[in-house]
């Protein structure tokens, strides 16, 4: 009985270690102002935007297409710089801003307009979102370099 403890608290010992470090491996994605994107899902969601985004070609001539995802949401800030988190105050939420979730979580970056009430931001947002994000070479660079700091432990 004795034996087969240790066994077992060897092998899991042994092997416990190298789960932890491949569950924890990530790809580097170099996403910057360059990146081409395109609206991948046109399917007018109110918060949530779907752009497809091809990074430029490396010295191996290497490119590689990869689906950002993201939300917009209206608040009462106005700032030209990202913000990690956003003011809401009801009935002056006209500012629309942005944050990308996936493939990363950037900091939320104001889109280049402004809404005349806040109906109209939320209905628009992140369509607005979607189409700076491709159109704009300034916005898109914001965003991919606007990303959120986070430790591991």
């Amino acid at each position: 009985m004795k034996k087969n403890a240790v066994f077992w608290g060897l092998l899991v010992g042994a092997v416990a270690p190298n789960i932890t470090y491949a569950t924890s491996a990530s790809m580097a994605v170099p996403l910057n102002s360059n990146s081409t994107c395109v609206i991948s899902i046109n399917d007018e969601s109110i918060t949530d935007f779907e752009v497809e985004c091809r990074f430029p070609a490396n010295a191996q001539n290497v490119t590689a297409t990869v689906v950002v995802d993201g939300i917009g949401m209206c608040a009462s800030d106005e700032s030209s710089t990202a913000l990690d988190s956003l003011t809401h105050h009801y009935g002056s939420d006209t500012w629309c801003w942005c944050r990308m979730y996936n493939p990363w979580v950037s900091k939320w970056v104001q889109a280049p307009i402004g809404f005349a009430d806040e109906t109209s931001c939320f209905a628009n947002c992140a369509k607005n979102c979607a189409d700076f994000l491709t159109s704009d070479k300034s916005f898109r660079g914001d965003m991919f370099d606007g990303l959120m700091n986070f430790v591991a432990y």
